[in-house]
């Protein structure tokens, strides 16, 4: 069997979620970044750490 060579021919197309995913990432992230600034903690627990806190101590037992 001989290898085969690169054809110089070949067309690299990029989908448009190759681009769109990362750029989305990066802006969400860089949103919580910024409104982190401004976040206050809560007075009291919310129902949706305690699940958490649950589900974690269940997992480490």
């Amino acid at each position: 069997m001989t290898a085969r060579a690169p054809r110089s021919d070949t067309e690299i197309q990029v989908r448009w979620w190759v681009l769109a995913l990362p750029a989305l990432a990066f802006a969400a992230l860089l949103a919580l970044q910024v409104a982190g600034a401004e976040a206050r903690a809560a007075g009291d627990r919310q129902p949706v750490t305690e699940l958490v806190d649950h589900v974690w101590q269940s997992w480490l037992s």
